[in-house]
């Protein structure tokens, strides 16, 4: 199977920050909004809210 570096780097944070919030989504989705609103110059995204689909979160690789 062909493994691509950048998103095994991408898995590993999102593991990192699950952990982090204790696998509490709101508080993730808090913390990527603060985040959001610190580097806006360097970020190119809309808001995330809770209404988002976020089974993501929910599946292990």
């Amino acid at each position: 199977m062909w493994e691509d570096p950048l998103v095994e780097e991408i898995r590993k944070r999102r593991r990192e920050l699950m952990t982090e919030y204790d696998n509490d989504l709101k508080k993730l989705i808090g913390h990527i909004n603060k985040e959001r609103k610190r580097y806006k110059d360097r970020i190119a995204c809309s808001k995330i809210s809770d209404s988002h689909n976020t089974n993501w979160a929910k599946k292990e690789n």
